[in-house]
Parts: C-alpha cells; structure tokens; sequence
C-alpha cells in the first residue's frame, strides 16, 4: 500500500492497563514491568486511548452474535469515532492514573525515602541516657540504622524495669532501632521476584542476585514466548542461559540471618527485651505491659502491683480502658471486669462485685453443670453417629454385592453377544462366498459367448463389405449354410 500513515493509535477498554501504561511513579513486580517495559518499546503512552466496551469492536467475538446481524455491526465497520474527523481533531491528551495502587497485587509498595539535615557523621555519639527528646529529633533525621546502632552507646546490662519514665522511653528507641535494622536487613536479603528471603541465592553476569528457582522459571516462561533471557533486574539480554554463579557471601548472611525469622508457632510469645533473637516468654506483667523471658524474669520486681500471668500478646484487653489499671473485681449487675477505681468512683460504684477468681469458680461450677448435661448427650449422639457410620458400611457391602452381580451379568450377555455376533458374520461370509463363485462361472460363460459374438459380427462385417456377389453367397453357404437356411425358411 503507498498510504502514508501520518499517526497511530492504540485503543483498550481497561483503565488499569491504561494506567500500568502510563504510570511513571510506582514500580511494578517482576511479570508486569516485562510487559509494560515491551509494550513502551514498541509504542508510547501518549498513543495510548481509552475505548467503552460497548464500542470496542473486539468484543464483538466474544458475544453470541447471529451471522446475519454479524454484518451490522462494528465488527465490520469499526467505530465511528476512527472515521469521525471532528471527535479525532478534538481529542485531548488524557494522562491516566493507577487504579488502586495501594492495593493493586501488581504494584510495589511505595517507599517513603528520609531525607537527614546532619552534614557530618564524625565526631557524632548518641547516648542512651541522653534527653530523650533530643535522641528523637537525632533519630528522625538519621536514615543508615545500621550506623545508628554502631554509634549508641548502650550500657553494660539493660534493665527495663528499672522504675521510672526515661528508662522506659529510652528502652522503646532502643527497640524500634533494632526492628528498623532488621527491617532493612531484611530487604538486601529478599528476591525481587519472590520477594521473600533469598533460596539458594545466584548471581547474574550483570551482578544481580535471585534465588536460583526463581530465575530458572523466568527463563523458562521467556523461552516459551520465544524470548531472549534476561536479567529480570535491568533487563540486560543474553544470547543464551548464561551460567549461574552461587553467592556464597549472600548465602552466609542468608542463613545468618534466618534464625531470627522465627515462626510464632515455634516461640509462642517472645520477650520483649530479647533484641538480637527471640527468646520464648514466660509471664507477661500487666504493668509494665512486657513478655519477660526466665532470664529477665529473675531480676523482675516482685512487688504486688506487678501482676504476672501467663504469656499473652493482648495486654491491654487485661486493662481498664478508663483508668488504666488492672482488671481485679467482676460486677455482678452489669457482667463486666472492673478495676478497682471504678469500683470505687466509676460508673460501677455502689453495684455488687466480687473478685475475678469468685466469679471465675462460680463460672465454672455452672459450666460443669452445662457439662453434665451436654456429656450423656454428647455420648448419644456418639452412639448415633456409630449405628449410621455401621448402617453406612452394610449399604456400601450391599451396593457391591449388587454391582458385582449387574457386572457379571452384563459380563456374560456382552460374552453372548459376541458369540452370535460371530456366528452371524461367519454365515454372512460363507453366503457370500457362495454367491460370488456362482456369479463369477456365469459372468465367465457370459465372457465366453461375448467373445463368440463379436468375431461373428466381424465375419459379417467383412462379407457386407465384399464387392463380388459369388465370393458373398460362397462363403455364406459353405460356411454358414445352416444358419442361413434356417433364416431362409423362417
């Protein structure tokens, strides 16, 4: 074709792509980059338009359309905005946005990067007896955690229950620098595909690392749209599957670094002032509002405001929401679990009350009770359940009984069928014999007179076309002077 095509356009229906298209902020996972990253190769966003379903002739196919309206349609013709000068002069640059990007599954998380206002880290040491305000304001403008915890100065032995507000305070920035340093540990250890810790970790020509499963199936995904590999990171090609190097180095950290993921099946709760691994807790004091570990439970104050009880991650539900305090009494007109102040001058004063360990006993008693009634029921219904699961397995033995006899019965019709079937097809070929052989002696004896026939009609033919009359009626007489006098007579 000699057209000049002075512009193109690419239309689509979903605002998402559209938006994944044109996006220039978020980063994506491993699967959509490639595929936005090929589609912006090949065209740019600007060319990009959005089209409603119910003009997008591609749809058309989709839809159980009749043939005879099938030309009627746009499927044929196209829109009418394509062929519609006026809508296309008027078209305006429309920028699309992500549709949900904070939770789109395709879509990174957004990192909210820190910026510091301190120009020199020398001559720079952060005390954990320091003001604590002052410690704030340092740690808000410090971005590296890791050099955060190499320049505290911690003390010999922390004791986080020493009484009083600052210790408690510095002891909270001393835990949430560890959760941030482990946090970004966590992020130079994980797979940009996976995204979880690295599994058997290798190494590309490139410099990238991946797990080694991860970036085999990439490869066999490319292989299989007949693409070139790549490094899913910077998207460097290679000719063929480079060969992947194990990173002994990353797999060091890695296992390093994977005993301290542990699975809260495996500690339970663990201890709040255990920082550099997980320590299984033993009590949990509702005061202090802390999991403490045997170790940190020995040096625990022992006095009677102290409430220990066992592990639990749910301290404040063990609290007055109002007060603040320890939940010791029951009301017995409201239902509820009180502290002592409101016993005293809350909304429960002047009501009956009782202590959690009265109520919880009369609890119990009327929870036997229930029991005793529940458990004769409950071994009936065993009992039951028993005479149908025995029911069951005499409808099950009965139901094979009757499919082993259905089988052999049709077992032995289908044996009965086949024998007639070749009793008949055997009669069949022997007919059938017998009549070709019968058909084949008549259609030799037709042959034979055929034959006859034929140099008869040739011998006459010679004798019509003789010119002598006496070599005519000669030959007639002495060689067909019978024949001839039979016609004569007739």
């Amino acid at each position: 074709m000699d057209t000049e095509i002075d512009q193109v356009k690419y239309y689509t229906d979903s605002k998402v792509v559209l938006g994944y298209i044109c996006n220039s902020v978020r980063r994506f996972y491993v699967y959509v980059a490639n595929r936005v990253e090929r589609i912006r190769r090949i065209s740019r966003p600007k060319q990009w338009n959005y089209v409603p379903t119910g003009l997008n002739p591609a749809d058309i196919a989709t839809r159980s359309v009749p043939a005879v309206v099938l030309t009627q349609t746009i499927w044929f013709a196209g829109p009418k905005f394509l062929t519609d000068q006026s809508s296309i002069d008027s078209e305006e640059d429309i920028d699309f946005h992500l549709v949900d990007p904070d939770t789109d599954p395709e879509i990174q998380p957004e990192v909210e990067p820190l910026s510091s206002n301190i120009c020199s880290r020398r001559n720079l040491e952060i005390s954990i007896d320091d003001d604590p305000l002052t410690f704030l304001v340092l740690f808000e403008q410090l971005t590296d955690w890791l050099w955060v915890l190499e320049k505290i100065k911690f003390p010999r032995e922390i004791n986080p229950l020493v009484i009083g507000r600052e210790r408690k305070v510095q002891f909270g920035f001393l835990l949430l620098i560890s959760v941030m340093a482990a946090a970004d540990l966590r992020d130079e250890l994980s797979c940009s595909i996976c995204t979880s810790i690295y599994t058997d970790p290798v190494s590309l020509p490139c410099g990238h690392n991946f797990c080694q499963g991860c970036v085999g199936k990439t490869w066999d995904w490319q292989e299989g749209i007949e693409e070139d590999p790549s490094c899913p990171e910077c998207r460097q090609r290679f000719k063929r599957r480079p060969k992947l190097t194990t990173d002994w180095k990353l797999r060091g950290m890695v296992e390093r670094f994977c005993p301290t993921e542990t699975e809260p099946g495996e500690t339970g709760i663990p201890c709040s002032y255990c920082l550099l691994s997980p320590v299984p807790a033993a009590k949990s004091c509702l005061l202090c509002e802390a999991s403490l570990c045997d170790t940190h439970l020995r040096g625990h104050c022992q006095s009677a405001e102290h409430v220990l009880t066992k592990p639990t991650d749910s301290i404040m539900g063990r609290k007055c929401s109002v007060h603040h305090k320890v939940l010791e009494y029951h009301c017995c007109e409201d239902s509820a679990c009180i502290c002592v102040s409101c016993c005293l001058a809350g909304e429960h004063r002047g009501h009956r009350v009782e202590l959690l360990s009265e109520a919880s006993e009369k609890k119990k008693e009327k929870l036997r009770k229930v029991l005793e009634k529940l458990s004769p029921e409950r071994e009936e219904t065993e009992r039951g359940a028993q005479r149908l699961q025995e029911r069951r397995r005499e409808v099950a033995e009965v139901a094979a009984g009757e499919t082993e006899r259905v089988t052999a019965l049709f077992r032995g019709i289908r044996e009965e069928l086949e024998a007639l079937e070749k009793r008949l097809l055997s009669d069949i070929s022997r007919q059938k014999e017998k009549l070709c052989l019968q058909l084949t002696e008549l259609i030799q004896q037709l042959e034979i007179k055929k034959d006859e026939l034929s140099r008869e009609i040739r011998h006459i033919e010679e004798l019509c076309n003789m010119a002598d009359p006496l070599t005519v009626l000669r030959e007639q007489w002495e060689s067909h002077g019978a024949a001839f006098c039979g016609a004569e007579g007739a």
